[in-house]
């Protein structure tokens, strides 16, 4: 985690969860807003100068295969480029990459590449 990381705290908690022998990356001068959720069950890395806005939510995995109760999917990384801002409510999946300097308007749902 870098320096000057800021969590913001109300009025809802954001939560942070790191499977064991997974890997996060939190550059220096990012804002994390309120209520958001990040969970790495392989690999996140967010890059200087970030901005997630309230509510937003890193997911690396799916947590569950529709087609099976036993079956756990692949995870695979996130990558938040420097400068980056995701509005509110934003949610990136598994694979998917924002860009250096992109600006992810409120609710998109981040499934690939933005570049």
């Amino acid at each position: 985690m870098g320096h000057d990381t800021t969590f913001e705290v109300g009025p809802v908690q954001t939560h942070l969860v790191v499977e064991r022998g997974a890997t996060m990356t939190i550059g220096n001068r990012v804002t994390v807003g309120f209520g958001g959720g990040i969970a790495c069950q392989s690999e996140i890395n967010i890059g200087d100068d970030v901005v997630l806005g309230p509510y937003v939510q890193l997911l690396d995995s799916a947590f569950h295969v529709t087609t099976s109760h036993r079956a756990r999917p692949q995870p695979r990384p996130i990558t938040i480029g420097a400068g980056a801002t995701l509005g509110a409510w934003t949610m990136v999946l598994p694979g998917a990459e924002v860009g250096p300097g992109e600006v992810v308007p409120a609710g998109t749902v981040v499934t690939a590449s933005r570049r």
